[in-house]
This record gives structure tokens, sequence and C-alpha cells, in this order.
């Protein structure tokens, strides 16, 4: 990864949560390859982010929805200093 991870556009964001707690094939995808998914999504530096977000099992689609407010936080802020939790517990 080159550099930090920069933050993502809020619609960008929004597509990828609704995604990860909707649709079981964009799951599968973001856990096999999250660069794949997130260039799915128009994150504008799929790479880069996709060093924060990786993940060996995502956490449950309800979980996700019910923590979409703090990962929008995190997905948006000016700088991403630290990973974001998306593993199931």
């Amino acid at each position: 990864m080159a550099g930090k991870p920069a933050a993502l556009p809020k619609n960008v964001v929004a597509t990828l949560l609704d995604k990860l707690s909707s649709d079981d094939t964009f799951r599968a995808l973001f856990e096999k390859n999250p660069v794949q998914a997130l260039r799915q999504v128009g994150a504008p530096d799929p790479e880069g982010c996709a060093g924060c977000m990786t993940v060996k099992k995502l956490a449950p689609k309800e979980a996700i929805k019910a923590a979409s407010a703090q990962l929008t936080t995190q997905f948006t802020a000016a700088l991403m200093l630290q990973p974001v939790r998306l593993d199931a517990s």
C-alpha cells in the first residue's frame, strides 16, 4: 500500500455498507478480493482502501447495518489512522 489511505466519498461508503449488509454475492467478493469489491462500488483508490479493510470472515449483515453510522464516520474521516473492523467477533 502506497501512503496512508484516504477518506472515501459518502456515496461510496453508503453503497459499500448497503452491499455489505444485504448482498451475499458482494460479501463473498469482499472477503475474497477487497480491491475488486471496492472498485465495484466506485472507491477512488481501491488498492489504498483495501489495506485497511481486509477480513477473514465478515461480521453478520445485521451487525454491519447496526454499526453503519459509526462505520460511515470511520470511512469518511479526513485521515483513516487505523484499520476499520469488519470482522466477525
